[in-house]
């Protein structure tokens, strides 16, 4: 669960940083400590072996002292800088959450071509358009109620995306039918499959001027659909 910490950062203070770093819930320490207390525990025992135990004669043994073993780490692990390796970690991080992010499959950039591909003034052009949103819209919705607690709670049941007007009631009965299987098997393509109707209705209609767009169309679904698919 995030803990969110955006309202102490709001202003400034001489110990505003300061407290920030030494907080336990969510914090850095709190995921570390066990590990921590581990490395510390070993780091106390070799050093007191090393400066009280052993005698000078053991200290100074030609093969495997223990200030040969500290050499021998220490050289090699200047080979790869420490600065590489943090460089390194930080880039992977920084790459997986910034593709859950390109992968969040939000539909404004369909929308706006929809409304370039799909043109017309006609309430049947605009009726296309509005109801392809739509089961973009709730596809992307149900697909959040899977993954999510939060949308999960904002949205429990189906007859809630009813009375958000996400979906309407005929849409509603088509998927109640089979909801636990739906969600078991992650059956979500059924809206894509609407929405691909509509479009090919569409081109069949010349709403759509030519296959050129119908297929720009269909490939931005596809796009769409394997975005949500890597959620």
């Amino acid at each position: 669960m995030t803990v969110r910490y955006h309202s102490d950062l709001s202003s400034a203070s001489f110990l505003g940083s300061t407290l920030m770093i030494l907080r336990w819930k969510g914090s850095l320490w709190k995921a570390v400590y066990q590990e921590l207390i581990v490395w510390l525990i070993i780091y106390a025992i070799l050093s007191c072996t090393y400066a009280f135990w052993l005698n000078d004669h053991q200290k100074k043994l030609p093969f495997l002292t223990f200030e040969q073993v500290v050499n021998f780490c220490n050289r090699y692990g200047e080979l790869i800088p420490l600065t590489f390796m943090l460089g390194f970690y930080v880039t992977l991080v920084v790459e997986r959450w910034w593709g859950c992010i390109t992968r969040l499959g939000l539909i404004d950039n369909v929308a706006v071509l929809i409304a370039n591909r799909i043109r017309g003034e006609s309430e049947r052009a605009a009726l296309i358009r509005c109801s392809i949103l739509r089961y973009l819209t709730l596809i992307q919705v149900m697909i959040y109620r899977a993954i999510s607690t939060t949308a999960r709670r904002k949205f429990p049941t189906l007859e809630s995306l009813v009375e958000a007007e996400v979906e309407s009631n005929q849409v509603k009965g088509y998927l109640e039918k089979n909801e636990l299987a739906r969600f078991r098997e992650n059956n979500f393509w059924i809206c894509i499959q609407w929405a691909m109707s509509l479009a090919r209705t569409a081109r069949d209609e010349n709403i759509i001027q030519n296959d050129f767009a119908l297929e720009d169309i269909f490939k931005v679904f596809l796009l769409n659909w394997l975005n949500f698919n890597n959620v």
